[in-house]
């Protein structure tokens, strides 16, 4: 009884990463590389970055890995985690190649950044890309460490994991 006490929070996390990897790849999203756009990277806990209110908060980087920019058009996007979901009330472009970043801080506005109305968990917690209330992409992570970033290297593709320092709105670097 002992052993299967200790087994089950294990057999629990793998059951979890085979069934939200659906697309295969193992990174723990839902996208695995198509055309649209990607969950790049992501801050859920103690960022070091400051937005433009002086706030170290949580953070998700929007990547557009065509060479072509991509529009989102308002009221179609929305970016959620498991409990909320923020929906962009205008329009932005991303250029080909660019970035697009929103602060998960819980002020829900638009300043010279976008700012959700949710905050991200850090003991785990979904993030969540929608185009018409259709998943484009997803992350889903357990107990984010303090002033980590987690992303692909290179952008939008590789592996999708810690990264040695956090660059949102920039490439990522190994």
């Amino acid at each position: 009884m002992n052993k299967l006490f200790y087994l089950l929070p294990i057999i629990l996390v793998l059951a979890v990463f085979s069934c939200k990897d659906d697309d295969g790849d193992g990174d723990g999203g839902t996208n695995g590389g198509t055309s649209e756009l990607l969950i790049n990277e992501y801050v859920a806990k103690g960022s070091l970055q400051m937005n433009e209110f002086g706030d170290s908060t949580d953070w998700v980087e929007i990547y557009n890995p065509n060479a072509d920019p991509f529009t989102l058009n308002a009221n179609e996007w929305t970016l959620a985690d498991a409990d909320r979901e923020y929906t962009l009330e205008q329009t932005f472009t991303i250029p080909g190649n660019g970035h697009l970043l929103f602060w998960c801080d819980e002020r829900d506005t638009i300043v010279n950044d976008i700012h959700t109305n949710f905050k991200l968990t850090s003991a785990g917690d979904e993030i969540v890309l929608k185009k018409n209330g259709s998943t484009v992409d997803s992350r889903y992570f357990f107990n984010a460490s303090n002033g980590q970033s987690y992303g692909f290297y290179p952008d939008g593709t590789g592996s999708f994991d810690e990264r040695s320092s956090a660059t949102p709105n920039a490439s990522n670097v190994d």
